[in-house]
């Protein structure tokens, strides 16, 4: 299914007593990034911040072009500046990525380590204000670390029904909310990351009512996912659940089940028969465990098959959760794992 051809950022972190709309506040001084030697100030939001345009430009090809354009007259005291530096405002940008973003440019190793764990504030920031202003030493490790959990490599994916994204080098915080993963890697087209987190949003424990009601952050901040990614995921559920019987679960439903538990079974072939059983209502009643389908099998996945039987099932299930591995970009309508390419606006 192809992707909406220009996309808006959504609104969505509401609270049920955010009134900021209806009584806007005047711009506040960040207390972390004013620089009293700083020569430009950045608003974005509320927030200002005085920085230098000599550290920015350092980082930021996109700054530094916007800096040499911006000349205001030294001294001026009209709206457009504040303590005599050029006020420059960052339209559509989060007052709090920005700070966050700033804080590990100033602050550098006391604020984060390269091997120290990013919060998703962090990862958010680098990402959509590295990608909009290429910051791009930025923007590529926090998409390294992204892509860690969610990318095409097998041996470091993540697969829950939770909205878990916490690893060794990313972890979600306070204020953010399963549904802030799925809108930054859909805002950003992260198509490398994409397959992966579409398959977690559908496996979560609460789909698809979430995509209605939204996911609750622990500071109580209620994220929405983007109408379109609800579209595009109630349309690619049937696919996704119809690949899984053909090839991770297909030995529980065609006709190699007959072969597999008739042919290979040294138990009682009605005791595996009723595991088997047993193991279909389980991981798909009332619905599919679709966090199963690209699950490391073990002997305790469908327990009750005796040993033969379980092996044949297990190699049966990894031979088929390769193949839709494989075919999971093309499940959600996009182009194969190798052919996908990040930020494909």
């Amino acid at each position: 299914m192809d992707h909406p051809s220009k996309r808006k950022r959504p609104n969505t972190a509401l609270r049920d007593d955010d009134d900021e709309e209806l009584h806007p506040e005047s711009p506040t001084r960040s207390t972390s990034i004013w620089f009293e030697d700083g020569n430009v100030v950045l608003q974005a939001e509320n927030l200002m911040f005085r920085v230098h345009k000599s550290v920015l430009a350092l980082h930021s090809s996109v700054l530094a072009d916007m800096f040499i354009i911006v000349r205001p007259e030294p001294g001026s005291t009209s709206d457009s500046f504040e303590d005599s530096c050029p006020v420059v405002e960052m339209p559509g940008d989060s007052g709090k990525e920005w700070e966050e973003l700033l804080s590990l440019i100033y602050h550098g190793y006391r604020k984060a380590r390269p091997n120290d764990t990013l919060s998703f504030t962090q990862l958010s920031a680098m990402l959509r204000l590295g990608h909009k202003y290429n910051f791009a030493t930025y923007r590529e490790e926090a998409l390294s670390r992204l892509e860690d959990a969610f990318g095409p490599d097998w041996e470091t994916v993540i697969v829950n029904e939770t909205g878990d994204i916490n690893t060794d080098r990313i972890s979600m915080d306070e204020a953010h909310s399963w549904s802030d993963v799925l809108n930054l890697a859909y805002d950003l087209r992260l198509d490398v990351t994409l397959p992966l987190i579409y398959y977690n949003a559908i496996a979560h424990k609460h789909y698809p009512a979430y995509l209605f009601n939204g996911t609750k952050s622990e500071d109580g901040t209620l994220s929405t996912a983007h109408p379109s990614i609800r579209q595009h995921l109630l349309c690619s559920q049937d696919s996704l659940f119809l690949e899984m019987r053909r090839t991770c679960f297909s030995w529980m439903f065609d006709e190699s089940v007959e072969p597999l538990l008739g042919g290979v079974c040294t138990g009682r072939r009605s005791v595996c028969l009723s595991a088997l059983v047993t193991a279909i209502g389980k991981i798909f009643t009332p619905k599919p465990r679709i966090d199963w389908g690209l699950a490391i099998w073990d002997e305790n996945f469908v327990p009750g098959l005796c040993k033969p039987c379980s092996k044949a099932a297990g190699r049966s299930f990894e031979e088929g959760r390769d193949i839709l591995w494989g075919k999971l970009p093309v499940i959600f309508g996009m182009k194969p794992w190798d052919s996908l390419k990040n930020f494909d606006l």
